[in-house]
């Protein structure tokens, strides 16, 4: 399951990594342009650190046991001298941390210049106040992981899990 989920996590992060630094490489240059730069790559990465993880949460919350719920596979768990519930704690909890991790390396990449550049260099007052919408995600997170894991054991298609927990 760690195999499965790490792609996924990593892919998300370089991505969402990927896409701020494109964004900020396309500023235009000037004498400030470096500021200008970091201001937008700090906007851009703050915006990816609060969505991704919720996406990287829905996606693990349904593939994690999506695959295990086929009848086959599930007689194959049943006969295991491990119990269902420590099938299920592992892989939730396993989702979880991969999901926790990758918001806070996102938002680490806020939180770290933030706190040394001065408040005037950060470009907007949303980016001086993302860390409320940061702390919600924490509460937000594990409810989407929820939702998109109960929905996946209830529907046992993957498609039709995911349209519900949207």
């Amino acid at each position: 399951e760690y195999r499965e989920q790490r792609g996924v996590v990593l892919g998300a992060g370089i991505a969402a990594i990927g896409v701020a630094l494109l964004v900020s490489l396309g500023v235009p240059g000037g004498p400030g342009s470096m500021h200008q730069r970091l201001g937008a790559f700090l906007q851009v990465i703050s915006f990816t650190g609060l969505v991704v993880p919720g996406v990287v949460a829905l996606i693990l919350g349904i593939s994690a046991f999506s695959t295990d719920l086929e009848p086959r596979l599930m007689g194959f768990w049943r006969s295991r001298p491990i119990s269902s519930a420590t099938i299920f704690w592992t892989k939730y909890l396993l989702a979880a941390t991969g999901v926790a991790l990758l918001l806070l390396v996102l938002n680490g990449l806020v939180i770290l210049p933030s706190t040394w550049l001065p408040l005037d260099f950060l470009p907007s007052r949303d980016l001086q106040d993302w860390r409320g919408f940061a702390v919600g995600e924490l509460f937000f997170l594990p409810w989407v992981l929820s939702l998109s894991t109960f929905f996946a054991v209830v529907a046992r298609r993957t498609i039709y899990s995911a349209a519900l927990s949207i």
